[in-house]
């Protein structure tokens, strides 16, 4: 592989490259790993043969909630709850789309939570009075247009549903592969 690089005038760096045993006749023995910021492991399907599983890498999810705390804590001070809710909105769907692959549902909804918990968090730092209790945030979430993504996998396609029943003026436009409104408007993404 190095040769072959190595005409093209690239060289692998020894620190990332290592060559693991990962195959489907030894799924016990096979080892996980993290490329693109998710985590490769075998797994067994509805029907039980092996199949290659994705999901979130842990460093990358502490990462992206370590960037959703950074953000919130700069953007509270100098923006109103409206702006600062259609933006977090924005980060969400972002990571939604690229981590939303059948099989990542427990780490998405992982993140989902704890990305709401830090916001709730520090918005109500702003003062010395409280801002929100739980059930005004859950409103204030809910008047932003905010959603919490599903995934579904049908036979070739993953389809990504919104779990909230609410309907919205732009329902039939999809936003970055996800269909906005009720329950049962789907959107194909491609694979």
């Amino acid at each position: 592989m190095g040769k072959r690089l190595g005409k093209f005038k690239l060289e692998l760096s020894q620190e990332k490259t290592r060559v693991i045993e990962f195959t489907r006749f030894e799924t016990e023995n096979s080892k996980t790993f993290i490329f693109l910021g998710f985590e490769f492991r075998w797994g067994l399907s509805r029907k039980g043969k092996p199949l290659v599983k994705m999901r979130t890498a842990k460093p990358k999810l502490h990462l992206a909630l370590a960037a959703i705390t950074k953000w919130i804590k700069l953007e509270r001070l100098v923006s109103d709850t409206v702006d600062i809710m259609e933006k977090l909105r924005a980060k969400l769907l972002g990571h939604f789309n690229y981590y939303g692959v059948s099989g990542n549902m427990d780490m998405l909804s992982s993140f989902y939570n704890l990305a709401r918990r830090i916001v709730f968090k520090w918005l109500n730092r702003r003062s010395q009075l409280k801002s929100y209790n739980l059930r005004g945030f859950a409103n204030c979430l809910s008047n932003s247009r905010y959603r919490v993504p599903g995934l579904l996998d049908i036979g070739a396609e993953l389809l990504l549903y919104e779990a909230n029943n609410t309907e919205e003026p732009c329902a039939r436009k999809p936003h970055a592969g996800i269909c906005e409104g009720a329950v049962g408007k789907l959107a194909v993404l491609p694979r």
